[in-house]
Order: structure tokens, then sequence, then C-alpha cells
């Protein structure tokens, strides 16, 4: 630590190295002006730069409530009398905001590197201290100003973020934590976080991140869910939040338990959800300041909500994948454990049990998600089946989908899953249907300019496609998705490639080469790529009779499906709409039978 200041900067250092960025290290006066001389705070002024105000450790007091303002400028003369001044000025808010940072400590940094990644660079610094400090309960960006608490100042987040998976490592690893360590050998972190390991730091933004705008319609939800809150004393109430694939059901619920815990930071919740998805929903919640086992948040298996005693709410996402009771002894793996205490407490299904531990339920679902035999097909219909106490409920749908073509044209994509949906005999609408033609004939006329969907005629054109994909858009996410026509070997033999299951998903997504292995319905419930090839070999058919798609139970070979049941044929459709609804901006479609290809092809009004 350098004690003389101004104090100049560069990363890596060294006379002969080539640096990533450059920094300034100064202290504040009493008008929160960095003290440098004004030739110096002139020049850097050309610089696009990253700065950060820090403010004073009064009398040697308890430094664990330090207040940091972190942001981005073009030109940093400009942007620190534009502080200066308004902290000077009758504008209570902002002089309270800002009064705390005399005297205190200021940093820039800059360089070619950050110039090109503002918005990256400020956005990854400000989640850092929410979420390795856990400074910020929550941070409300639709309340103009207004925290929970003011360990941050700044009064937005910034924009949207960089989604580059590869550039964002590369940034991680040469630019941002770099910057962190630079912080914490300057001795501008809280004491008690002398001792953090900045060499493990993460810094991911991902679309479930504060950074990220509601819609109105989700936005709508949340307020309607915040404002009617039940005591233990009162009825139950569920809210039933439906929507298809990609309409934002997680990105809400996220959002929801901030807003709870903003209005009230008391409040015990749970959130109930598959094992694979517990991890990442605990990292969402960090991303909003939200440590769960430093915030009375209990992402939790459902033997944890049993055990317990009372919860102000409990959050169930995908509830169509919760466990049921079931006789069957071959119940699907992994849920074994789930289906051996619904017996011993007598309880129908996983959702029962859940009601008898809060008057306050929300339950996110989508029934053209259900996999297997111990997934709740339809989850409002089986909850009004069982034996609850007096509740009342309200329906809720999210009817845009967000992630095809980043939902920049909601009229084609809606038009993409109505045909989906019929196509793979998902729901009743009837081709003869007028609005269902012009839906097809307005697909076929955008998917020309979009090129959304296309169909390979052989598995190696598939692989030709996402291999390009990978070579142009090398920090995108591409792969190839298949059901399970195949066995193991089977794949292995005909096309060189084995199926799933894969551990490390986001490695796999973002690879340089077409992985060994391909991608299954399980490995990417939730997730979005950039690129997607499907392989649909003969567990679909075309049944000729009734000129519509059936499935071929004898040519499916997931055997956790098939336990539990003597009927898995909608699962098999289920999980072809799963996959067909992850690319971002496009998608190929492999048909291993001709006639099937053909009759999709005339279904999407495809043309070569």
């Amino acid at each position: 630590m350098n004690n003389t200041y101004p104090d100049w900067g560069k990363f890596p250092e060294g006379k002969n190295k080539i640096s990533d960025f450059y920094y300034l290290s100064t202290t504040l006066n009493d008008k929160i002006i960095p003290k440098i001389s004004g030739e110096d705070l002139s020049a850097i002024q050309d610089y696009p730069s990253i700065y950060i105000y820090i403010s004073r450790n009064e009398n040697n007091k308890t430094d664990n409530n330090l207040y940091y303002y972190i942001g981005q400028t073009i030109n940093i003369y400009k942007r620190t009398n534009q502080h200066s001044n308004k902290a000077d000025s009758k504008k209570s808010v902002y002089e309270k905001r800002f009064e705390k940072f005399k005297y205190g400590r200021y940093f820039v940094f800059y360089g070619e590197k950050i110039a090109q990644n503002l918005d990256y660079i400020e956005q990854s610094l400000i989640l850092f201290f929410i979420r390795e400090f856990n400074f910020l309960n929550f941070v409300d960006l639709n309340k103009d100003g207004k925290y929970l608490n003011f360990m941050l100042a700044n009064k937005k987040l910034g924009n949207e973020s960089i989604k580059l998976h590869e550039l964002r490592i590369q940034l991680d690893k040469n630019i941002i934590n770099p910057i962190i360590k630079i912080l914490h050998k300057e001795n501008v972190f809280p004491s008690k976080y002398k001792k953090i390991d900045v060499s493990k730091i993460r810094s991911s933004l991902f679309i479930d991140t504060p950074f990220f705008t509601l819609t109105k319609e989700q936005e709508s939800i949340i307020n309607n869910i915040v404002n009617h809150m039940h005591k233990k004393n009162d009825d139950l109430f569920i809210d039933f939040i439906k929507g298809d694939p990609g309409t934002g059901k997680s990105v809400l619920l996220l959002n929801l338990i901030a807003k709870l815990k903003n209005k009230n930071n008391n409040l015990k919740i749970a959130v109930y959800l598959r094992k694979n998805q517990r991890q990442i929903f605990k990292e969402s919640l960090k991303s909003f300041g939200l440590n769960p086992s430093k915030n009375n948040i209990d992402v939790c298996k459902l033997n944890n909500i049993v055990k317990n005693q009372y919860y102000d709410y409990i959050i169930v996402d995908e509830a169509q994948r919760a466990t049921k009771n079931t006789e069957r002894k071959d119940v699907p793996t992994g849920s074994k454990y789930e289906t051996d205490l619904l017996k011993k407490n007598n309880y129908k299904n996983a959702l029962e049990a859940i009601s008898l531990k809060s008057n306050n339920l929300v339950i996110a679902y989508d029934s053209n998600q259900v996999l297997r035999a111990t997934d709740l097909c339809k989850v409002k219909e089986i909850i009004q089946l069982l034996n609850l106490k007096e509740y009342q409920y309200k329906e809720h749908k999210l009817p845009y989908q967000l992630r095809i073509l980043n939902s920049k044209d909601e009229k084609f994509t809606n038009a993409y899953i109505s045909i989906l949906k019929y196509a793979l005999d998902l729901n009743e609408t009837d081709k003869k249907n007028s609005s269902l033609k012009e839906k097809i004939d307005f697909f076929a006329e955008k998917n020309k300019i979009y090129n959304y969907i296309k169909f390979a005629e052989s598995f190696e054109d598939l692989e030709k496609y996402i291999r390009n994909k990978k070579e142009i858009y090398p920090h995108k996410g591409s792969g190839i998705l298949t059901g399970f026509s195949l066995k193991r070997n089977q794949m292995k033999q005909k096309y060189g490639h084995q199926i799933g299951y894969i551990e490390k998903i986001e490695e796999w997504i973002y690879s340089n080469e077409i992985p060994h292995s391909l991608a299954t319905v399980y490995d990417v419930l939730g997730k979005d790529l950039d690129f997607t090839g499907i392989y649909i070999g003969n567990d679909i058919i075309l049944d000729k009779t009734q000129n519509k798609i059936i499935s071929d139970v004898k040519n499916f070979y997931d055997s956790g499906a098939k336990r539990g049941t003597d009927n898995c044929e909608e699962y098999i459709r289920n999980s072809y709409y799963v996959l067909l609804t992850r690319a971002i901006f496009g998608c190929i479609i492999y048909i291993e039978n001709i006639e099937l290809r053909n009759y999709l092809k005339s279904i999407f009004s495809y043309t070569d």
C-alpha cells in the first residue's frame, strides 16, 4: 500500500510488459473532488474509465460500514464535477448519498480494454461487492434511489451487459480479478474481509441477475403476490404461475424473493427445486445480495421443508417436476427418497406436504415439461383434488417467450410455439382452425428472414451447421441436442457420439469443438443456447392414418422415464418440445425418418 497520493499504477507491472490497464489512487477533498493536479484531471478525461468512491473511515471506528460508489464514464473530469455539484446542492437524497465520500478514497481504472468493456466491468464490480460481501440485502432497481441499505450508493446499476461467455472469462481473469486484488492491497475492504481469497472470485453476469429488467407482466405478478400476504392463522393462498419454456418463470421468482425480502427482511422463505437446479438458484440469489444462509432462505429438498415448523412463503419452481406418491416400486432414479418420504407420511405428492408448512405458496409450472412418471402432469388440477385446508388461489400466466430471438418479434415467437405444440400433438388445436393457418403463413414468411428453423438432410449437415456456428461465433453457446431414440452404444456406433449425461453443461455449451457427448433434455432444462442442432430419431413417427405425430415407445431408451409407468408417450413428445425451444437465434433439425421430416417441413411450410 502506498500512502503517498496521488499514486499511479498499471497492471501487469514491469517496464517491458504490455499493460492491460492503468489506474489512479488518490483521496477526495470536502467537495469530493479527487486530489490530483488540474492538468492530470484534464488529461485523464480522454479515457473512458471505471471509477470508485470509497467513504472515509472516521475516527478509526469499525470499518465494516464503509460505503462505495462504482461508476463508468467517458469523461472523468466532467463526471467528477457533476457528482461534486450535486452533492453540494440542496437535493437531499443525492447529498446524503455522496456526503459520506468527503475526505474518502478515489480510484480510476482506464486503458483500451477498460474502454471496450465499460458495462461489463462496472456491473461485475458491483456484483462482486454485493455477492462476496453481502453488503446489500436487495437493490430494487425500480425504486428511485431507495435501497434496503446504502452500502453501495449507486442509483442505477448500469445497462445491459455483454453475454459473450469466453470474453467474460478473459475479462474476469485479466481485468476484474486484478482490479479486486489492487483494491484488496489498498485496504479498502472491511477488515473482516482482509483474508478473502480473491483468486476464487467469479464475476458472472446472467439473465437472472438484477441488471436485467422485468417485463410488465412479470412486474404485475410480483406486485400482486407481495401485496396479499396471508398470515399464519389465515387460509392458505396459492399463486399459480404458468408459463411455457423461456417465458421467465425463474427470473420472476428470483425477483419476487428479493422484493419480499426488501419489504420484510425477517420473512422465512423456502424454495423447493430439483437437485440439479438448487446450486444455480443459490448463486443467482447471491447476485441480488441475498446469500441464502444469511437471509433465512432455504433452497432445499422436500425433507428439509417437512422437518421445519413454518415458512412465511414457500416457492416452487418447475412444479410439474415435483414428486408424486406412486404405488409402483420402479420409480425413476433420483426421486425414490422423496417417494419414500411421501409414503411414510401418507402424502399424495410433494405439493400436499409443502402446503402444510406455509399459508403462502407460489407455484410456477409448465405441464408441457413433464418428463417422468413421478412428475405432476396437471399441477392446479392435482392440488384441487388434495385434502387441503381451506384455501384461495389466483392464476397468473406469462404469455411471452423471452428466449427465441431475444423476444424481438413476439408474433413470430408465438406463432412458432403454437405450430410446434400442434405438430407434437400437445394441444387440441385443429389445423383447419383459421387462426393456426394464419400463424403458419406468417411464420413461413418471417422464417425466410430470420432463418430460425432449418431442416438438415443428414446428421453430417447437423454437425456442419454447429461446427460453423462455433467457428464464426466463438463466444456464443451452441450444441447438438438429442432425445433417447438410440441407446448410448448405438449412438456412438452410428454417429460417433455418446448421449449425455453432462456434468458441466456450461463448459459443454461454450466448448470450441463439438463435444463427444450430445446433450439431453435433462442437461438443458432451463438453459439458453444461441444455436442448436436437434437430432430426432424413431421414438416419434408419423401416423399416416391420423396424419399426426405419435410416440413409438419401443424405440425410446430413457430408462428413468419408463420406470413407474406403462405409458410414457407424452413424455417423449414433451422432451422434444423442450429441446426445440432452447435456441435463441437458430435451430437446425435432422429427422431420421424421411416421412416425418417431410411432414414437419409441411407443417412449418418450410422450403429449402
